[in-house]
């Protein structure tokens, strides 16, 4: 049997100059086997991106806090339940039940975004830390895809009749801005208003140098 102790993974303490941070992304799923210093999730601040490490070899058993929400110092994000090295445990197979094997490792944002798009994650190569898939990866697999297709339908022969004029429209997205961009586009928006602007003007005689050159030169 292995070890069902739980441990508490928390936020670490923020400097004075950072009052909160938000969960940007779980590199782990729930349930997911994980191993010691494995990178559990990231927390985005005004000023830095945290990264938070599994204290011990374990299962993920529970997730509080979830991508896009706003954390303090000290905030309880979730537990690990703790599975000794040597022996399988019962979390292995509640691991193994409650997520269904892959071939590779991603992101829970790179999963939904798979879903949602049909795109197929062992075709697509992960950036992240030790090849895992993140959801950048899968957007620009998405992009390519939609790239081929538009390729695939130009290239069909167009029907008889008056051919519809290409509009040249861009396929847009909003998407929330980070934390730190959000911060970073406060920043230039206050320099820019604040900044005296001005223009200088030095004027030189340059009349002994040209005469020098035509002298020398």
């Amino acid at each position: 049997m292995g070890n069902d102790a739980l441990i508490e993974i928390r936020t670490p303490t923020f400097a004075e100059s950072i009052s909160e941070g938000t969960v940007a992304v779980w590199h782990k799923a729930l349930g997911e086997t994980v191993k010691r210093d494995d990178v559990l999730l990231d927390i985005e601040t005004e000023k830095v991106v945290i990264e938070i490490f599994a204290p011990a070899d374990g299962i993920v058993a529970e997730i509080l806090k979830a991508e896009g929400d706003v954390v303090e110092s000290e905030d309880l994000l979730g537990r690990l339940r703790e599975v000794e090295a040597d022996e399988p445990g019962e979390g292995v197979t509640q691991s193994a039940e409650a997520s269904p094997p892959v071939p590779v490792a991603a992101s829970p944002a790179a999963r939904k975004l798979a879903a949602e798009e049909g795109i197929d994650l062992a075709k697509v190569d992960g950036s992240g830390r030790d090849g895992r898939i993140t959801k950048d990866d899968v957007q620009r697999e998405v992009n390519e895809a939609r790239k081929t297709a538009r390729a695939a339908t130009e290239a069909e022969p167009e029907p008889t009749g008056a051919a519809e004029p290409d509009t040249g429209e861009r396929v847009e997205r909003r998407v929330p801005m980070t934390r730190l961009r959000a911060s970073i586009a406060a920043r230039l928006v206050e320099a820019q208003q604040t900044a005296a602007m001005l223009t200088t003007f030095n004027e030189v005689d340059m009349g002994p140098i040209m005469t020098m050159r035509r002298r020398y030169g």
